[in-house]
């Protein structure tokens, strides 16, 4: 009886540690293809990245087993498929959704891994900061 039960547990247990693996967290940097990016993961299954050279935040959204940018009309445009963070690592895809081009994504863990708020976090935000437009004075029309 006592063997069954160790085979059993040995044929169960890679499946449980499967079950347990769960969407990134924290702020991560890395690549898109070529390009420098910041990548925020929140605990709720969303998140936000940008290009470092352009500053400007795009909003993803987990569904299944990945991650999607949409169109302001809600159309799903661009797929992102990440693989489970592994050594403080995430490899990954970047596919457009129309055209079928793809990009390697490679990210290194910066910080936050363990906060269900990480797009909150300075090390995502304070080079958004910066770039705040200054306000200009000029005639009332």
């Amino acid at each position: 009886m006592i063997a069954w039960l160790l085979i059993l547990l040995a044929l169960f247990t890679p499946f449980a540690a499967l079950a347990t693996e769960s969407a990134p967290q924290g702020v991560w940097s890395g690549t898109l293809g070529t390009k420098a990016i910041v990548v925020c993961f929140n605990g709720s299954g969303e998140g936000s990245y940008y290009y470092v050279a352009y500053l400007d935040p795009i909003y993803l959204k987990k569904e299944s087993n990945y991650w999607y940018e949409y169109e302001p009309s809600n159309k799903k445009i661009q797929q992102l498929d990440l693989s489970v963070p592994k050594n403080n690592a995430i490899t990954g895809t970047w596919s457009n959704l129309e055209t079928g081009k793809t990009f390697p994504i490679n990210l290194t863990l910066v910080d936050g891994n363990d906060d269900e708020r990480a797009c909150a976090r300075d090390s995502f935000n304070l080079r958004l900061e910066k770039n705040i437009p200054k306000v200009k004075k000029g005639k009332i029309i």
